[in-house]
């Protein structure tokens, strides 16, 4: 429910109070902290940055694909998760069962100078699942590593990959801090 205002009617001089504007007003402020609550509990969840790793990354290595992608937070935010998807794009190779997808996440407080790791454990597709649309499992974050300041930069790196290894989608959700 969006709030109602009052009709101009029911406030005119002189009228007498009436049950229905008291109803009026206290459903529109449960309806407010309904809303406030949501927010709150995580009801504002939304995609920070998602790009695919397409292409032959099978000729990289692992310390080849250092910084993939970065992502400077226009505002203070808290990342809530992060994730992996295999995709396997019929333009490149598939993933094989031998090795794993692993990515880390790491923050710059200083513009990119120095890199700190913001994960306890790290989004993994684990040997054997190779399958398109496969995702990873829940990343845990280093206590206080999820919060991200104004200006701050994010960036991804892949840690491990697959024998072979097909394109992935890599997906990181956040909050309004």
């Amino acid at each position: 429910m969006a709030f109602i205002s009052l009709p101009s009617t029911w406030i005119e001089v002189g009228r007498a109070l009436k049950k229905k504007i008291f109803n009026n007003l206290k459903n529109s402020l449960d309806d407010h902290e309904t809303r406030i609550n949501g927010l709150e509990e995580g009801a504002n969840k939304i995609e920070l940055f998602n790009f695919e790793v397409m292409g032959y990354i099978n000729h990289y290595s692992a310390a080849e694909l250092v910084q993939i992608g970065t992502f400077k937070a226009p505002i203070d935010l808290t990342i809530i998760e992060a994730s992996l998807t295999l995709m396997n794009s019929s333009n490149g190779p598939t993933s094989n069962s031998d090795g794993y997808l692993e990515i880390d996440l790491q923050k710059s407080t200083d513009n990119g100078v120095t890199w700190n790791t913001i994960l306890e454990t790290k989004p993994r597709i684990e040997v054997g699942v190779t399958d398109t649309g496969s995702v990873s499992g829940i990343v845990t974050f280093i206590t206080n590593g999820e919060n991200i300041n104004a200006d701050e930069i994010v960036r991804v790196n892949v840690t491990s990959k697959k024998d072979t290894q097909g394109s992935f989608l890599i997906t990181v959700y956040g909050e309004i801090a």
